[in-house]
């Protein structure tokens, strides 16, 4: 039947930037859980897949980023607030597309990786601030790379 099933909406660079607003505000916020209550098997998870993410990237011909682990997803878990997880799941949802876009460059990805490892040891020092601001400037850098891949002629984002 005509107008059924899945569609894709195109997002100009101000939707972009809007959910990138909302995603860095929810995930900080969801950090921040995580270190509140961090246990020493979620510290152990974390890093195995923070392991298994510089794995993957090793092996990826073009170094890049695989959608297999995300991090964000299993912090997303941890932080044990429902409503929270499902307001991430949706803007993420948004979002997948330009995600899987910015982490096809292999410079991205190792910063990325790099990124990860600054906001695991915060959570698991139980650094909540910290682990608020290191996954704040993580999303910051993940939004820039978007905007400047998606759509070269925006200027940087602060």
């Amino acid at each position: 039947e005509a107008h059924r099933g899945a569609f894709v909406t195109e997002l100009g660079p101000d939707e972009v930037l809007e959910l990138f607003e909302v995603r860095a505000a929810l995930e900080a916020e969801a950090a921040g859980l995580v270190a509140l209550k961090i246990t020493e098997p979620d510290i152990v998870l974390l890093r195995q897949m923070q392991e298994l993410s510089v794995s993957a990237v090793a092996a990826e011909d073009d170094h890049s980023f695989p959608e297999l682990f995300d991090l964000h997803d299993l912090i997303a878990q941890l932080a044990g607030n429902r409503r929270l997880t499902t307001l991430m799941n949706q803007v993420n949802g948004e979002l997948r597309l330009m995600r899987s876009r910015s982490g096809q460059s292999a410079v991205r990805a190792q910063q990325a990786l790099h990124e990860h490892d600054e906001l695991i040891e915060c959570l698991a020092n139980g650094d909540v601030e910290g682990s608020r601001r290191t996954m704040r400037a993580h999303l910051d850098a993940s939004r820039n790379n978007t905007l400047a891949l998606m759509f070269p002629e925006t200027p940087d984002q602060p």
